[in-house]
């Protein structure tokens, strides 16, 4: 009688087999809360990718607006507002007529301009203009 007293009223099987029941019902809850989370975090993560899904589409047909609307601005101008405005082409096409014409000077590029001054070619010299050397490090400005 003194052996189960100890062991309380179930016998020793019992007591074992309530112990490893105790232990497979807290994995199997364990089991479940995990694969629950796992749901709601593969639903929540579709649901993130249908909305980025959406926004892209929205950036595409916003981007492909905006690329429209540019095109038929720069098809709009004339030519003189798309290259001889711009600064970048008035410098490649003055290279471009220093190499082919090295002593003339370029005629303006818009032929309706009638600019009274007129600039002529412009040189750049390595050379020092009193001792006819080539400079060794030569600058602009030199500021102290």
């Amino acid at each position: 009688m003194s052996s189960s007293r100890s062991r309380g009223p179930l016998g020793t099987s019992q007591y074992n087999e309530r112990r490893e029941f105790d232990s497979l019902f807290k994995d199997f809850n364990e089991m479940m809360h995990l694969t629950v989370r796992g749901i709601t975090y593969a639903t929540e993560a579709a649901t993130d990718l249908e909305e980025a899904e959406e926004q892209e589409e929205d950036l595409v047909e916003d981007y492909k607006l905006q690329l429209d609307d540019a095109l038929k601005k720069y098809e709009s101008k004339t030519e003189n507002e798309k290259y001889f405005q711009n600064e970048n082409y008035i410098e490649f096409r003055q290279k471009i007529w220093d190499v082919n014409h090295p002593d003339e000077t370029m005629p303006p590029l818009d032929k309706e301009a009638d600019d009274e001054i007129v600039m002529g070619r412009q040189k750049e010299s390595l050379y020092c203009p009193i001792t006819t050397l080539l400079l060794e490090e030569p600058v602009t400005r030199y500021f102290l």
